[in-house]
């Protein structure tokens, strides 16, 4: 008699992914790793272009934001301009860190996703 319960579908996973052995993720492991050698250079760029946004995020609130206003200063700019004209360019530059931080989210989220597809189709031929 067959057995049609909600569990028979399983019966036919051979053993060897039933009960992963130490080969089994060994050559997981290997295959993860050739992955990571293969992928080296896309790791390597965005680690650069989050270096590179961290950076000049702060050397821009840190340093150029207040060069810019010692300039101002110097060149006699009414006070009220000045403030309102920083103002504007600090909410630019927010806006324009965001949307770079947001390229750099999308990338890296797209080429993790696309990691993890690699993984998991390695996975399941194992």
């Amino acid at each position: 008699m067959a057995n049609n319960d909600a569990f028979s579908m399983f019966e036919d996973i051979s053993p060897r992914k039933q009960e992963p052995t130490l080969q089994v993720l060994y050559d997981y492991e290997k295959h993860y790793m050739e992955l990571i050698k293969q992928h080296k250079n896309e790791i390597i760029f965005i680690e650069n272009m989050l270096k590179d946004y961290r950076q000049e995020n702060i050397d821009f609130f840190n340093n150029q934001l207040s060069r810019i206003s010692q300039k101002l200063d110097a060149e006699h700019i009414n006070k009220d301009m000045k403030n309102a004209w920083l103002k504007r360019l600090e909410e630019n530059m927010n806006r324009s860190f965001a949307i770079s931080e947001k390229l750099i989210t999308d990338y890296t989220t797209k080429k993790l996703d696309e990691f993890k597809t690699i993984a998991n189709e390695k996975l399941r031929s194992i």
